[in-house]
């Protein structure tokens, strides 16, 4: 898969900016806004109707401006591996025929599901940011006084970052830190096996935190769905850490009370 430097310096195999603006979910953008609902219906609400249909016309002017103007940035890096379950594991076999385990929790209850079955032969790690160029855009907005155009930029770079995700890796995309993946130390493991930050210019923080912010990382297995794992026994928590091969007191920050 490609190594994408602007979407909107389209090279072969990339989508376009447009592709990738058709695949927005407006759903989340209103969301962000503290008005909640979908296209179309949303338009037609009494009491939000009104405030919605300025949401979204005000955003489609501003994505024609990020578009060209080019003024912000989708840079990714994706890529398959042959891989297989063991246990509540993930095992990929990389390029120079080395194996990298990438641990997992199970649910303690319910269907007791782990990333790991849906392991199907590959997985694809991938690591996506639509943040590049937003902050400097931010701070020119904000030095105007306006607000509002600031976080205007900051919500449509998230939703095309996860609009660009969409429109390659159609199907079950598990971020590292999200429920069916809660650890977000997994991302350094990404970013490692992917050579990340050198390829992208994205960034991990001490506490697993991806600058610039607009960002997803994880793991893409096509024939998954969503779940939470909820929160691990301490036994399993244990268990974990020693696969991860990190102190227990860095497992369980994870896991706040």
């Amino acid at each position: 898969m490609p190594v994408l430097h602007g979407v909107v310096a389209k090279q072969s195999g990339e989508p376009s900016m447009e592709t990738v603006r058709g695949n927005i979910n407006w759903a989340f953008f209103f969301a962000a806004w503290g008005v909640p609902g979908k296209l179309p219906d949303i338009f037609d609400h009494p009491t939000r109707g009104e405030e919605a249909h300025k949401l979204y016309d005000d955003a489609q002017r501003m994505l024609d401006r990020l578009i060209n103007e080019r003024l912000i940035e989708v840079r990714s890096v994706i890529e398959t591996f042959p891989a297989r379950a063991e246990g509540d594991d993930v095992v990929l076999t990389l390029p120079d025929g080395t194996e990298r385990r990438l641990a997992m929790l199970r649910q303690e209850d319910g269907d007791r599901l782990s990333v790991a079955d849906f392991v199907d032969g590959e997985a694809t790690l991938f690591a996506i940011c639509g943040g590049f160029g937003v902050e400097e855009l931010c701070k020119q907005y904000r030095a105007e006084g306006d607000e509002y155009n600031a976080l205007m930029v900051k919500f449509l770079a998230d939703r095309l970052t996860e609009a660009y995700a969409e429109t390659m890796l159609e199907g079950c995309r598990i971020a590292f830190g999200y429920p069916s993946a809660p650890d977000h130390t997994l991302k350094r493991d990404v970013f490692e096996i992917l050579d990340v930050e050198a390829k992208t210019g994205m960034r991990l923080t001490e506490s697993c935190m991806i600058v610039p912010g607009e960002a997803i990382c994880g793991i893409y297995l096509p024939k998954g769905h969503y779940f939470s794992v909820g929160r691990p026994s301490d036994a399993q928590l244990a268990s974990y850490a020693q696969r991860r091969s990190l102190p227990i007191d860095v497992i369980q920050s994870q896991f706040p009370l």
